[in-house]
Formats: structure tokens, sequence, C-alpha cells
């Protein structure tokens, strides 16, 4: 709760969406991440020597250490470094399924379309507030 109120106290960019949008976002996009890394699996023949593996796991990682470093530990602007970080290594894990399994890499899509989102997001917050 107490997260809760500092994140509410926050100057917000005018585009922000309500705070029910970003869990029914998430409620998508990790079922499409998921059906993405399903889809490459089966369909490599090297799974686990293949250097798209390892990207994906290092980005979806690094994801889940997002929403802690921002709202627990209140680090804005590591965290958007953070989103930097996963937004590039995601794009590479798209472009490195795309040869073995395309749907695989175009799944990944609108998780970079929110990736950028929520960056800009991170960025004004980062910005506006002291």
């Amino acid at each position: 709760m107490k997260n809760q109120v500092w994140y509410d106290a926050l100057k917000k960019s005018k585009i922000t969406p309500p705070n029910w949008v970003f869990g029914m976002v998430w409620s998508m996009l990790y079922p499409l991440m998921a059906l993405s890394f399903a889809l490459f699996f089966f369909k490599s023949n090297a799974f686990l020597s293949d250097p798209a593996t390892y990207t994906f796991l290092m980005q979806f990682f690094l994801n889940l250490s997002w929403s802690p470093l921002f709202f627990s530990y209140k680090k804005v602007t590591p965290a958007f470094f953070l989103l930097i970080a996963i937004f590039f290594l995601s794009l590479l894990s798209a472009i490195l399924f795309h040869p073995t399994a395309p749907w695989a890499s175009y799944l990944l899509i609108p998780y970079l379309l929110w990736l950028l989102m929520a960056g800009y997001l991170n960025f004004y917050i980062m910005r506006h507030n002291p």
C-alpha cells in the first residue's frame, strides 16, 4: 500500500493509463511471451545451445526485476535503464527467433511496443519528479 501511495503521488504523463490497464496488459503479454518461447522451443533443434534461448531468458529475468526496482526500491532512473536493456534483449530475441520460428518472433511485437510505452512512462517520471 505504501508503494501505491508513492506511485500515486508522482507526476505522470497525461497518457499514463489507469492502474487497472497495467494488469490487463501484462495478463496478455506474459502468455504471448510464453507462447513465443514455446514455439521456438518446439522448432529449435539446438534449444539449449541456441543463443536465442539465453537472450530470451535474460530479458525475462530482467523483466521480473523491473517492478521491485521501480516500486519497492523506488529507483526510477536505474529502472529506466533496465527497461532499455530489456527492450534491446527482447528485440534481439525476436530477431534470433525469426529464422527458426517466425511466429515466435511476431508474437513478441506487442511486448516490444509495450516496452516502448513503459519506457516513455518511466522516462517521464524520471524527468518530472525530483
